[in-house]
């Protein structure tokens, strides 16, 4: 019975690191969301100093001023602003307590729908763009010879996490983020995300009609 070849210490060596020292797919993605985590936390630490770097500007903080008040003030275009910004992978706000809020205030039900449809596909869109410039190549890093792999899955169960993420309470920006650094098709991306918002945004509708109509004359004839 012949004998198999030696195989050179060097190679046994190197398949050896390759192993121990090697981080999985799922270790990769993991240190990723911690990366995520801390630029998020770094952002709160630094709320600030940020603040003083815009109050160097007067223009800038002519700008921040207004978005500032307009929300404070609880106008439509404040909404806007806040639906723009709250969808913002930093950021992030439940938009699903302040869109209810504001249809609470007998602003038109169809221009709220509107407003809180484009502000968030706005700042989702900008999540999207910050994954695809600044992510795909720290993603290509951490992950490397997975990254095909990576998008391979993206590719194929993309349409469906964009569409569910975004028709349920969730925080889809950081998600928007990742679909975005995958190269994920922008276009899918606008679709699927304006699906999935309309969906919530009407079910949201429909839930404060029927608290309106119905539990709210019922329990305010209990108490």
């Amino acid at each position: 019975m012949e004998k198999e070849p030696a195989i050179p210490e060097h190679k046994l060596k190197s398949k050896a690191v390759r192993k121990e020292g090697g981080l999985s797919f799922t270790d990769k993605l993991f240190i990723m969301l911690v990366a995520a985590s801390a630029i998020y936390l770094a952002y709160i630490y630094f709320q600030s100093q940020i603040l003083e770097l815009l109050k160097a500007n007067p223009y800038v903080w002519a700008f921040f001023s207004h978005i500032f008040n307009e929300i404070s003030k609880r106008t439509i275009l404040g909404f806007f602003y806040a639906c723009f910004f709250g969808s913002l992978f930093f950021i992030v706000l439940p938009m699903e307590l302040l869109f209810l809020y504001y249809l609470s205030l007998g602003f038109s039900v169809p221009l709220i729908m509107a407003l809180m449809l484009i502000g968030s596909l706005m700042g989702l869109c900008l999540d999207y763009m910050f994954g695809l410039i600044v992510g795909a190549r720290l993603v290509k890093f951490i992950l490397r010879e997975k990254f095909d792999k990576f998008h391979n899955m993206i590719t194929r169960w993309g349409s469906f996490v964009i569409f569910i993420g975004n028709a349920i309470v969730f925080p889809i920006q950081p998600v928007s983020v990742v679909i975005g650094s995958a190269r994920f098709s922008f276009a899918k991306f606008i679709i699927f995300t304006i699906l999935g918002l309309f969906v919530k945004i009407f079910v949201l509708v429909v839930l404060s009609m029927y608290f309106q109509d119905t539990l709210y004359p019922l329990l305010k004839g209990f108490a």
